[in-house]
């Protein structure tokens, strides 16, 4: 075996040497040569051949793994076509918790991957879909919903193309079925309320499907007509680049320096609101104010002690009164207490002394001017509104009855309201500066000419309103600086 095994080698060695002089290779030794080059490549084509059949059955074994979970991607992206008909997606343990957190507003955010398919979105891309108008079928249209005047939105929301009953109710030839979507007002109160479903709010309507006044449904064209009417009419358009006063803009700026957890205090002498005691304000309530957005119950105080020392410097403090708007609002507590507060406050007033009391609905800012002795009582409402608010109503009528008894007169009249025409507020968060501006014109006014005080005048320029904002501002700075000192 060994001896084979040289002899090969030897050959092998031989014809390797015959190379250097291939005249003298052996014709026998060169077909061998060939045979062996022709076994050697034989062996590489079958290695060849072995490694190729691997390939394709790991390209079979890819394809079928593809090809199955294409399906599994088919069969999930039907399961995703198939929308819940009840308008809330929420039902139990863990699904609950994740519709929660996708469920927003009445739209449902969900991923879709499948491919067109009628009318299936063909994205990958987050998509929010209404959850009962896919049902139908019936495409909503985005709008501003409106309260009492077309200028007071309250919320953003989608008009939904269905005319059947809404929670059982009819929905009525003059109203539009509606989805509020994103809220303005929260506070604010529906102008067609859900009672059966406990909702009377903006707030609580959010995600459900409400009945809304057609007039007060502004769709994107009629609210470009209204711009261009407003911007027509005597009416003042907001200026595209509005220049703040310059004190305002100050106290902004220190406002915006000042951590919102310090409350800086400003004190209420007594011939205020009848009562010695001291108020804070923060940083977010100045804020707000210079940016001419909607104001606290705290600004309208802080500028009616303004009006107040105005008032006393000119030895002009028995002609008028003011009440505190944080103890008769509607947030203030129960009717009871709140027609408490203004009785007492009416006890204090002399002969002939004309009692100024801001009120706050909720979301808008009214002023009562009141005559307890006549039982007289002027109403200003910045919207324009003639039927007079119910809630300030109770409020008022209540406190007269409390100081007629207290005062022990027994021919006691019923109560007259006269409804002032007053400049209107152009927009929906100018109502708190406007009640400011109407004491202002007040106290300046003789009482018996309050119902022809604004004749001619259909609103206030921003000048004009800016003349308020500055006095506020330089009385707030004022303050900011003696909390300093200390």
């Amino acid at each position: 075996m060994l001896e084979q095994q040289l002899e090969l080698m030897q050959n092998q060695i031989n014809m390797f040497a015959s190379l250097l002089d291939p005249e003298k290779l052996d014709p026998a030794k060169l077909n061998m040569m060939r045979d062996m080059f022709r076994s050697n490549n034989g062996s590489e084509k079958a290695s060849c051949s072995v490694d190729k059949e691997k390939n394709q059955s790991s390209k079979e074994e890819i394809s079928k793994v593809a090809s199955k979970e294409e399906i599994e991607k088919k069969a999930t992206a039907k399961k995703v076509r198939k929308v819940d008909d009840n308008p809330s997606p929420i039902d139990s343990s863990r699904e609950s918790k994740k519709a929660k957190q996708q469920y927003k507003g009445g739209l449902m955010m969900r991923e879709i991957t499948a491919l067109e398919v009628d009318n299936v979105i063909t994205s990958t891309e987050k998509a929010y879909i209404p959850i009962e108008t896919i049902n139908v079928g019936k495409k909503g249209k985005k709008c501003k919903l409106a309260v009492d005047t077309k200028d007071n939105i309250v919320a953003m929301g989608t008009v939904i193309m269905l005319d059947g009953p809404i929670h059982g109710v009819p929905l009525g030839a003059e109203n539009v079925r509606t989805s509020v979507d994103v809220p303005i007002k929260e506070d604010a109160y529906l102008p067609i309320p859900n009672v059966s479903g406990d909702i009377f709010t903006v707030k609580q309507a959010i995600g459900t499907h409400v009945a809304w006044p057609r007039h007060l449904v502004l769709m994107s064209h009629e609210e470009n007509s209204m711009s261009t009417q407003k911007c027509s009419s005597k009416i003042p358009c907001k200026q595209a680049a509005y220049k703040m006063p310059v004190s305002v803009h100050l106290l902004l700026r220190l406002a915006r320096t000042i951590d919102e957890s310090i409350a800086m205090s400003v004190p209420m002498e007594d011939g205020v609101f009848g009562n010695d005691h001291n108020t804070f304000i923060n940083s977010n309530d100045i804020i707000q104010f210079c940016l001419m957005q909607p104001i606290s119950t705290i600004c309208i105080s802080i500028y009616m002690r303004h009006l107040w020392s105005l008032l006393k410097m000119k030895e002009e403090d028995h002609l008028y009164a003011f009440v505190d708007p944080g103890r008769i609002s509607n947030e203030a507590g129960k009717v009871e207490a709140r027609s408490c507060a203004l009785s007492l406050r009416l006890e204090s007033a002399q002969l002939d002394q004309l009692i100024l009391a801001p009120y706050n609905t909720g979301n808008h800012w009214l002023l009562a001017a009141i005559n307890p002795f006549t039982a007289l009582v002027y109403y200003f409402d910045p919207l324009g509104n003639t039927n007079i608010n119910p809630g300030m109503k109770n409020i008022v009528e209540l406190a007269i009855k409390m100081f007629n008894a207290q005062k022990g007169r027994k021919n006691r009249k019923k109560v007259h309201w006269e409804v002032v025409k007053c400049p209107r507020q152009p927009g929906s968060v100018e109502c708190g500066y406007y009640v400011m501006k109407y004491m202002k014109e007040i106290i300046g006014t003789p009482s018996s000419s309050i119902l022809n005080m604004f004749e001619g005048k259909e609103t206030y320029t921003q000048e004009e309103i800016d003349v308020v904002r500055v006095e506020w501002a330089e009385q707030v700075d004022g303050y900011i600086q003696d909390e300093v000192k200390y």
